[in-house]
């Protein structure tokens, strides 16, 4: 799911054969995937845009050569381009992002594989499942009307999700056509369906499992309506999982987990929405179902009691409600009145400190942090790795010699730190992958990541050419080392 997409690595080298665009006076071929029977086009950044003039919607796949679910969904995509190709649907296109590194950074993309659907110059994300049924059937839907017309004895609750309900007089009238436009735009995040009623008085309501319905008008003004959809789409208190989990982390809100068994959920629902009730500006209230990613709420929440619940705020730490305190509304309003006024310390996923700490790699946790991290004479290297990754196991022994080296070198510290078990006071370390290397200048906060090779040559060539004071060593050529990433 899209909690932990994101720590994918390198495990191979092949790449893919990309197209070749073939410009001519006339016209511009575009490649297509792998060989000439595939009805996947390659894009470039060179052929890009030409390629949405002539289909202004598309279903486009942003893959890296190396990812193990890319290769996985591959056949899937293909299938599913067939089968869209043959009844006369959108085309299905994909992107190198290695390759074309500047057109992923432009679509945001932040993990393998991303799809989003273009429509228009607009990108959408994917929000359905990897088979080519399920490809097929989301792209069907997304593709036709945004809005669809129901009975009023149709509009019930849904069981899951959000519908959007707008009553108007007629389908020509401007409050259905400014409705239709604004669900075009957010057709992927949520239900549209509308109700035709010469009685009608141009209004739309929102309905949610388990919460009130409530209801705007729908004026002249499209920015006022869309915000109010992009507000009211977000529950009081729901679920997350990899469908809305973006929508969350993108959302200005940060984000209160509750981490808990479908029965915690059940029993608490109604207290947690009741508190979230007074933060509806300040915080997204979710409940993430342990009985699926319980792995999440220890690894990505740093909670060891369940169920519990921790704001994780997106600039680095944590405020975790304390155990013992029961989930009742009462509780949680305090708690978080008091997180918002300053009265409640942040809390670090941290490992005991170290009693003794000599060793030539010296050992970071969250507790100690900013003491031997941030410091003003002193460059800091810091590797992020975990206990199970084999790449930080053969890497150990070549950082370790790396770090004997420099220890003459008092300006400069050798250090790491296990990323399962402990974070950073803040965002800029975004380690995705282990291990992850960071290079932290003396009198700095803000790391610089290394990405070179992981040599013993490599890595003092590194800090002899960026580090704050002279390193006087002599580096030996050497070619041990591991230049994949997990």
């Amino acid at each position: 799911i899209r909690l932990t997409i994101g720590r994918m690595g390198v495990n191979s080298i092949c790449r893919l054969a990309v197209g070749v665009l073939v410009l001519s006076a006339a016209c511009v071929n575009f490649a297509k995937a792998d060989d000439e029977a595939s009805d996947v086009f390659v894009l470039t950044s060179a052929n890009f845009d030409t390629f949405f003039e002539e289909n202004p919607i598309a279903l486009v796949e942003f893959y890296a050569p190396w990812c193990g679910h890319c290769k996985n969904l591959a056949p899937h995509y293909e299938e599913a381009a067939t089968r869209l190709k043959k009844a006369g649907s959108i085309p299905l296109a994909k992107v190198d992002a290695v390759a074309e590194p500047d057109l992923a950074q432009k679509y945001d993309v932040r993990g393998y594989p991303t799809l989003k659907l273009f429509s228009h110059g607009k990108p959408l994300d994917y929000t359905g499942g990897r088979t080519a049924d399920l490809i097929v059937e989301w792209v069907e839907s997304s593709t036709g009307p945004a809005v669809e017309i129901i009975d009023e004895s149709a509009v019930a609750t849904p069981e899951k999700g959000v519908m959007f309900v707008a009553r108007v007089k007629a389908e020509d009238s401007a409050a259905f056509k400014l409705y239709s436009e604004v669900a075009e735009s957010l057709r992927m995040s949520a239900k549209f369906v509308a109700v035709v009623d010469a009685a009608a008085k141009d209004e739309l309501t929102v309905y949610r499992p388990d919460e009130d319905s409530t209801s705007t008008k729908i004026t002249s003004d499209s920015d006022k309506l869309r915000d109010w959809i992009e507000e009211e789409k977000f529950p009081f208190f729901g679920p997350i999982d990899g469908e809305n989990y973006s929508a969350y982390e993108t959302r200005k809100q940060e984000v209160v987990w509750f981490a808990g068994t479908e029965d915690d959920f059940k029993t608490h629902s109604k207290e947690f929405r009741e508190a979230a009730k007074s933060f509806r500006e300040d915080y997204s209230f979710v409940w993430l179902d342990t009985g699926r990613f319980s792995s999440h709420a220890e690894s990505g929440l740093g909670l060891t009691t369940l169920p519990g619940v921790v704001l994780r705020l997106r600039e680095g730490g944590r405020f975790v409600f304390p155990e013992g305190k029961k989930y009742v509304a009462k509780e949680l309003t305090a708690f978080f009145n008091d997180v918002k006024t300053g009265k409640v310390e942040k809390s670090l996923k941290s490992e005991p400190i170290p009693e003794t700490n000599d060793e030539a790699v010296k050992v970071v946790v969250g507790k100690n942090f900013e003491d031997l991290v941030f410091q003003d004479d002193k460059d800091v290297m810091l590797e992020v790795y975990a206990p199970w990754c084999g790449h930080c196991k053969r890497l150990e022994p070549i950082y370790t010699e790396f770090a004997e080296k420099l220890a003459p070198y008092k300006h400069v510290v050798i250090a790491k730190m296990d990323g399962t078990a402990n974070e950073p006071p803040t965002a800029d370390f975004n380690f995705r992958g282990f291990p992850t290397i960071f290079w932290i200048k003396a009198g700095e906060k803000k790391p610089e990541q290394y990405n070179d090779a992981r040599t013993l040559e490599g890595l003092l060539k590194f800090v002899k050419e960026n580090a704050s004071k002279n390193v006087d060593i002599e580096i030996e050529a050497s070619e041990e080392g591991d230049k994949d990433e997990l």
